[in-house]
């Protein structure tokens, strides 16, 4: 199933002509002719016929075609900005989990102490202080849960507020043709970042 696909792509690619990035660049429109110089003298004629006919300047080179490529380069978070995130984000996971831990002691304490008929005996000194235990429990958990909970929530708004720009580079390239002292050419690929 997967070789009849695989087996189009590939008559597709060869069957599918091609662009050349080395086309040849459009030829230069044609020189007017010169006008007639009128008759000259015979010596006038002498003198030009000695001087050797002087070269002709080289051309320069001649782009083919030239695009832009556009890539996003991310910006990088500086190791100090990392630091500091992830501290405040450390400290929120620890104030947390005491939370947890508190909340638990609490919970303990109070299912100690707590009774699911009514049992008509008087509390003694020990379930006094689980019921002590229980409450201080419970507003530690409280309290670290509340701080635990804002460095938490201020550690992903420093993360988001903090986050460096992104930086767009461009590439460009292209093709050149540059004709050679003997008379050739030369096909080159430019790349400018």
């Amino acid at each position: 199933m997967i070789r009849l696909p695989l087996a189009v792509a590939c008559v597709l690619a060869i069957a599918v002509p091609h662009t050349s990035f080395a086309e040849e660049p459009a030829p230069p429109p044609p020189a007017e002719a010169p006008a007639e110089a009128p008759a000259a003298t015979p010596a006038a004629t002498v003198e030009q016929a000695a001087e050797p006919p002087a070269p002709e300047p080289a051309r320069a080179p001649v782009p083919v075609r030239t695009r832009e490529i556009r890539i996003d380069v991310p910006g990088e978070r500086t190791l100090n900005n990392k630091l500091v995130v992830g501290g405040v984000f450390a400290a929120g996971l620890v104030a947390s989990t005491l939370g947890v831990y508190w909340h638990l002691d609490s919970r303990d304490a109070s299912n100690a102490v707590s009774a699911d008929e009514f049992t008509g005996e008087a509390w003694t000194d020990e379930k006094i202080a689980l019921v002590d235990r229980a409450d201080r429990s419970k507003t530690r958990a409280i309290v670290a849960y509340s701080i635990g909970g804002a460095l938490l929530i201020g550690a992903v708004a420093a993360y988001i507020f903090t986050e460096p720009n992104s930086e767009t580079a461009v590439i460009h390239t292209g093709v050149v043709v540059a004709p050679t002292p003997d008379g050739g050419g030369m096909v080159t690929k430019l790349w400018s970042f």
